[in-house]
């Protein structure tokens, strides 16, 4: 079942890896934009005991973690298309005067996954 998921199932497993809290549910869309199954693939991951739902995230397994998680981050490709993501999101200027606000939100929730970026 894993192989079926393709190439990327690995490394979009590093991903969740990277980040404490791992990958918010609502957050797929625009942090794994070059993956298109990347709703069929979580689901399978979690059918397969690798990832779990916990609080609106997407996470897994401390020893999991250590195991999956990307040795030298600069040199993992998805690792790197999502951080880019990450911080193209956190770009925005926080300040509750704004009308943006609203959707920098988000961030607070990520507090930990920003920390470790």
């Amino acid at each position: 079942m894993f192989q079926e998921l393709g190439p990327n199932a690995h490394a979009v497993l590093g991903v969740v890896a990277f980040f404490p809290q791992g990958i918010d549910e609502n957050n797929l869309d625009w942090l794994f934009p070059t993956i298109s199954d990347r709703i069929n693939i979580f689901d399978k991951f979690c059918i397969l005991s690798l990832t779990y739902q916990s609080n609106g995230f997407i996470t897994m397994l401390a020893p999991l973690r250590d195991y999956l998680c990307p040795k030298d981050p600069m040199s993992a490709p998805l690792l790197c298309i999502a951080k880019d993501c990450y911080f193209s999101k956190l770009s925005v200027e926080v300040n509750p005067n704004l009308p943006r606000f609203q959707g920098a939100q988000w961030i607070v929730s990520e507090d930990v996954n920003v920390e470790k970026m």
